[in-house]
């Protein structure tokens, strides 16, 4: 038995095959078009690639699970705001997947499904788990005795407890209107102009070259950015008890030395267990074929 698992993020779309059990089989990943009709073509044209996966021969099929960005309609399963893709707005997302597929497909953020994914390999996941990505957006999901839960949030914003409600970044802007949102201060977008500021080059990777080489301005960006995830770390086990926080997500990816400077932070025992995420890109593709197994 198996499953399709779509995640579609601000900069890439991943279409994966999902086993009970979560193991991922096959994935497609490719840049997440501009528009709606382009997007559902290509994921049409992913989905028919892993789904010729020799290996699936004489296994059964079941509901596909599709992980969106943004804040949706719990009524209308509609997208209500999606910051960094806005064609999604007013759409249903399921309408992305083949027709093929649409039935009794399983729709649900891209951070549960990331969560729920990471959850799933997690040795000794703790009872209280949160997963928190930095990618092109943040995303953090919660789950509490095997459930995701609903995080709190002000209307269209980030979840409260990703906001820094003090200290460094607590003033900066973000684009959800919001201030001090843990995007406005540690995402892609976020980290590549604080970078240019600084003259240190305009991606991740240069950023990283600069940290390496110990340049003073970009050892000084990351700290802020670990003591702000350090914050948000704490947030989570004061408004949810959290006992493990997974950090994943692509600016981790290219800037690994992030997770070892919140940990050094954090590092009280009363403190929650930092660690990091095991699937990688992945996670949401998992997350999202697991939710879709009956």
């Amino acid at each position: 038995m198996f499953a399709i698992g779509v995640d579609i993020g601000g900069t890439t779309t991943r279409v994966g095959v999902v086993k009970r059990g979560g193991m991922l089989l096959a994935m497609e990943t490719f840049p997440t078009p501009t528009g709606f009709a382009s997007l559902r073509e290509a994921i049409g044209r992913a989905a028919a690639k892993v789904l010729g996966q020799p290996c699936l021969h004489g296994d059964r099929l079941i509901p596909a699970g599709i992980a969106a960005p943004g804040v949706m309609d719990e009524m209308t399963g509609r997208t209500r705001r999606s910051l960094h893709l806005p064609f999604l707005e007013s759409r249903n997302p399921l309408d992305l997947l083949p027709l093929s597929l649409q039935q009794g497909a399983v729709l649900l953020s891209d951070a549960t499904a990331a969560a729920w994914g990471e959850f799933s390999v997690c040795k000794g996941a703790a009872r209280r788990f949160a997963h928190l990505r930095l990618g092109t957006g943040v995303a953090c999901g919660v789950i509490i005795d095997g459930k995701a839960i609903e995080l709190k949030r002000s209307p269209n914003r980030h979840a409260d407890v990703v906001q820094v409600r003090h200290g460094p970044g607590s003033e900066a802007l973000c684009d959800c209107g919001g201030r001090g949102c843990l995007e406005a201060i540690a995402s892609r977008p976020a980290l590549c102009v604080s970078a240019r500021k600084k003259k240190l080059g305009d991606s991740l990777t240069e950023l990283a070259k600069h940290v390496a080489e110990g340049k003073p301005d970009a050892t000084g960006i990351l700290g802020g950015v670990e003591r702000a995830v350090a914050v948000v770390v704490k947030q989570l086990a004061g408004e949810y008890g959290v006992d493990l926080v997974v950090l994943g997500g692509g600016v981790l990816a290219e800037l690994p030395c992030i997770m070892q400077g919140v940990q050094r932070r954090l590092g009280r025992e009363d403190s929650p267990r930092v660690e990091a995420g095991l699937l990688g890109d992945g996670a949401g593709v998992v997350g999202a074929g697991m939710l879709a197994v009956p």
